[in-house]
């Protein structure tokens, strides 16, 4: 069955980067091919040097071992330590892609072709045929290995791309990424809360998010590491500015999405707003600023209303949805307070919590990976 569905989705094994950026879906994909040619050339060089196909396998392993531990470690010792690394997922990500090198040392080691060109040039031919369809049931069965373990591997890692790839997010970042930019002194307990919020695990958690700070402080880049790390969890998240949020507000409902494209506000568990300016906040009073933004006709907001097919166009819709998390981001603390104000207002009872950043980053790994990560919107 999952041969199947891999099938049904080629568009995410071939594909031209020419007009369209690769999903992180195909990047996974193109990756562990990487991976079994790596194991497949660098055993028959080994084999090659020490003429021993068995012994450069195991050369092969032993090295790449090394390499993915050495990473796991570099990768857990650069962490900031604001928030915690997930030694599991990285422990996890290491094992699959040292399997698929493994499986390519195999398929080398199962060709052998110096021991094969020895034993047919110094066997006998019905020996040497023997020893022939011997290597090449071998080699088979090492394909057919190497396929069952793609397909086994292959759900469970992309279901995080799939789910990355669907919430818009310029750039993949994570959390255990982000450095301590916190202007407040509790900054471990607000650490917490936003992976909690994250994670969307733990009761009493905050319900939406209100993120602020200078110039260059990581506003977005916080709040795309926590879409990265939701994204993670495999919850349904969708990134979106102010402006396009404003469009959506006025059309006052949504399409069901097609599996190409985002998930539709109505769909998402969590939404990122990003890119909330100053002056759509200083126009209008906090609430009517805030009603402005997200309420539809009927005086619910736009993230609540069900999604409609085309003819239902013009009915009205029967329920509406739960309020997703949201995170806002915004330029400077005032404008976080007169958001906030107008947020306490529209959802009183709501757990609203204030995030601020207080200087500007230097470098952090974080912001290398939303300059160097490619875009997938």
């Amino acid at each position: 069955m999952e041969i199947l569905r891999a099938l049904a989705r080629l568009d995410t094994v071939f594909g031209s980067d020419v007009y369209v950026s690769y999903s992180h879906e195909y990047a996974w994909q193109a990756n562990q091919f990487g991976h079994v040619l790596i194991g497949l050339a660098a055993t028959f060089a080994f084999g090659w040097l020490l003429s021993d196909y068995l012994l450069a396998f195991a050369a092969v392993a032993i090295l790449y071992f090394l390499k993915e531990l050495i990473d796991a470690l570099i990768a857990i010792r650069l962490a900031p330590g604001v928030f915690p690394v997930d030694r599991r997922e990285i422990l996890l990500d290491g094992l699959v892609d040292f399997g698929f090198v493994l499986a390519g040392g195999a398929l080398a080691w199962a060709a052998d072709p110096a021991s094969m060109l020895a034993d047919l040039t110094t066997a006998a031919p019905a020996e040497a045929g023997a020893r022939r369809e011997l290597a090449d049931w071998l080699f088979i069965l090492f394909l057919v290995l190497l396929l069952a373990f793609f397909m086994t591997v292959r759900r469970p890692c992309l279901a995080a791309k799939r789910a990355f790839d669907k919430s818009n997010l310029p750039q993949l970042v994570r959390l255990s990424t982000f450095p301590q930019n916190f202007a407040d002194d509790d900054w471990p307990a607000l650490a917490a809360e936003i992976a909690a919020f994250a994670s969307g695990s733990g009761s009493g958690t905050a319900d939406q998010l209100v993120i602020s700070g200078p110039p260059d402080s990581g506003r977005s880049t916080l709040a795309k590491a926590i879409g990265g790390d939701a994204s993670a969890c495999l919850r349904k998240v969708r990134y979106i500015t102010a402006s396009r949020l404003v469009e959506k507000r006025r059309i006052g409902f949504e399409h069901p999405s097609a599996p190409k494209q985002p998930w539709q506000l109505g769909e998402a568990g969590l939404v990122i707003v990003d890119d909330l300016p100053v002056a759509f906040l200083e126009a209008a009073s906090p609430a009517k600023a805030v009603s402005r933004l997200i309420d539809v006709a009927d005086g619910e907001t736009i993230f609540e209303q069900p999604l409609r097919s085309d003819g239902e166009a013009g009915a009205a819709p029967a329920a509406l949805r739960p309020l997703p998390g949201i995170v806002w981001v915004v330029d400077d603390a005032a404008a976080a307070r007169r958001l906030l104000d107008g947020l306490q207002a529209r959802f009183p009872g709501r757990r609203i919590v204030a995030v601020a950043l207080q200087q500007a980053l230097a470098q952090s790994r974080a912001r290398a990976a939303e300059r160097s990560s490619p875009g997938t919107s």
